[in-house]
């Protein structure tokens, strides 16, 4: 029988891993980063939340794991990226009751950045590649 070690976050929480491995949950929340909160809530079973951070980023209105039950298949179901749109559509909607403006846009912009990889790596190739770009490198030397 092996046993599960659960972080549970709070707001003071470092998150220690990754791209934002020196900032608490409380910076992101702050930096409307609330995709990466939820891919880190959906996508690591280790790690869990506080209520207050659950409410913060919807996820009791949605589907919420039980992370502490290790025999429960549901945790690992596919549909993650629909509950994490849900998530983020609650979000946007109760930034759109505080006109909020600058979060909503930020968070739009989060949503749209996984759409916009592929035609960004396209564009830059393309302009790296354009003709233009070519002389000016030559006669920039």
């Amino acid at each position: 029988m092996s046993i599960v070690r659960l972080r549970t976050l709070t707001g003071k929480s470092i998150i220690g891993f990754g791209n934002y491995k020196d900032l608490t949950i409380q910076n992101l929340l702050d930096t409307a980063q609330h995709k990466e909160l939820l891919n880190i809530y959906y996508f690591l079973r280790n790690i869990d939340f506080h209520e207050d951070i659950i409410k913060q980023l919807k996820i009791d209105q949605v589907y919420r794991i039980d992370k502490k039950n290790q025999t429960e298949e549901e945790r690992f179901k596919r549909d993650y990226y629909g509950y994490i749109g849900k998530c983020l559509n609650l979000i946007i909607e109760e930034q759109n009751e505080k006109n909020s403006k600058n979060n909503i846009i930020r968070m739009t912009n989060a949503r749209r950045v996984k759409f916009d990889k592929k035609k960004n790596i396209e564009h830059r190739v393309n302009a790296i590649s354009s003709k233009g770009y070519l002389k000016y490198k030559n006669q920039s030397s």
